[in-house]
């Protein structure tokens, strides 16, 4: 499930304006896409879910571990 990103063509910096300025241009049109956040969010979302569930089954093991040892 990893992220697809579009490959662009590199755009020509205009002389008028600085690079501050431009990457804060870029940045704002690429978030300013709504449903790209939401795509975003949902992908953030099954992630943490994944890492909860992924430190559940470490202590369910560890915990199966202290048992047979303590048995």
């Amino acid at each position: 499930m990893g992220f697809i990103y579009k490959i662009r063509k590199p755009q020509r910096i205009k002389e008028t304006k600085s690079a501050d300025v431009l990457i804060l241009e870029s940045v704002n049109r690429n978030y300013n896409n709504k449903f790209h956040m939401k795509y975003i969010e949902k992908q953030m979302l099954i992630l943490k879910i994944k890492l909860i569930y992924l430190v559940m089954m470490l202590i369910y093991q560890f915990t199966i571990v202290i048992n047979i040892k303590n048995s």
